[in-house]
């Protein structure tokens, strides 16, 4: 069997890029061994353009948005199902310090922009806000949903095979590589923290994170589904009253194994966050493919150029991964530059 290209991975970074290839009339092949926790199925996905305790703008985001919107609006129509919609997000603010910090930000045209509003007071029953809330305007991707439905269309096409791609199964030639039995003319890796044990690439700067998030189940919280909260944990509506609460940066114990510990720090925010009412249905985690420089890292290797990496989106592949995944196809048909700000 001969392909254009071997895809490693069908997470948020894998799909986009084969979508992308596929699009422009390439033979595309993707390697991928299911697993229900992975970094795109568990996380949150929401795109927040305003970030951190220092309240930063997200980098490139208006960039990014405006390449993601129709991008997913377009799979939208590709898979038939509904994906990306608006949400606010609001921010329970506890100090007037908070407060100022978000006033001060709006007399900012490139934040002003996106912050509509600040209100002094409670936002609503249910929450503790000890000062007051802001309303940012914000998206949310139904990761999981894409990524089933997308794997259903490549499986659909005999164009996903179910099976890990392991490094000494790899035979490179001059100018393509073969794996077992199926040649490429390159093969990229887009399967998130398994790509920092890679011998190929092992020297990049990854930091990869464990993040844990519980399902809670409150019917005193209905009427959310158009908001994202953010008051501490953040929390978002998955449907049927049920909210995704989350997330931790853990550097050590990287297993996709949720812990009782989180698991009471989570639950003790939440009690300075809700007054509302609430049962733990599921508690769940997965290891973000963070890097140190928190950039993404796309390109071929310099010394076997058959070998190519599009990882390292962090918390931020909801938006960056179609981007990021169509600059590097441009990059591979068309020679055009990748930024460098990604580059290795």
């Amino acid at each position: 069997m001969t392909v254009d290209y071997i895809i490693v991975g069908q997470g948020l970074a894998g799909s986009w890029l084969c979508h992308h290839l596929l699009a422009a009339g390439k033979e595309v092949l993707v390697a991928d061994k299911y697993n229900p926790f992975s970094a795109s199925r568990v996380s949150s996905g929401v795109v927040n353009p305003i970030t951190g305790r220092n309240l930063v703008k997200t980098w490139l985001f208006d960039e990014l948005l405006a390449f993601a919107m129709p991008a997913y609006r377009q799979m939208e129509q590709l898979l038939n199902l509904p994906l990306w919609e608006e949400r606010n997000f609001v921010w329970l603010l506890q100090s007037e310090h908070d407060l100022n910090k978000f006033t001060a930000r709006t007399e900012n045209p490139a934040y002003a922009q996106h912050i509509l509003a600040t209100q002094r007071g409670e936002w609503r029953t249910g929450f503790r806000s000890l000062t007051g809330y802001a309303q940012v305007g914000g998206y949310y991707l139904n990761s999981p949903a894409f990524i089933d439905a997308y794997r259903q269309y490549l499986l659909s096409q005999n164009r996903l095979v179910e099976d890990w791609v392991n490094a000494d199964e790899l035979i490179l030639l001059p100018d393509a590589v073969q794996w077992k039995g199926i040649t490429a003319q390159k093969i990229i890796f887009c399967n998130g923290y398994h790509a920092a044990a890679h011998p190929f690439f092992s020297h990049l700067p990854f930091a990869p994170n464990k993040g844990e998030a519980l399902i809670i189940q409150s019917d005193y919280l209905a009427g959310l589904e158009k908001y994202m909260v953010k008051g501490g944990n953040f929390l978002v509506p998955k449907g049927n009253n049920q909210f995704w609460v989350g997330s931790q940066y853990l550097f050590q114990n990287l297993t996709q194994e949720p812990t009782p510990a989180i698991r009471a720090q989570m639950e003790a925010t939440l009690s300075k966050m809700l007054t509302a009412p609430y049962t733990v249905v599921n508690q769940i985690a997965g290891i973000r493919p963070s890097t140190q420089q928190r950039r993404p890292l796309v390109g071929l290797h310099p010394q076997r150029p058959q070998i190519g990496l599009l990882n390292g989106l962090g918390t931020k592949g909801t938006l960056m991964s179609a981007y990021f995944a169509h600059k590097f196809v441009q990059h591979l048909l068309h020679n055009q530059p990748l930024p460098p700000e990604v580059c290795w």
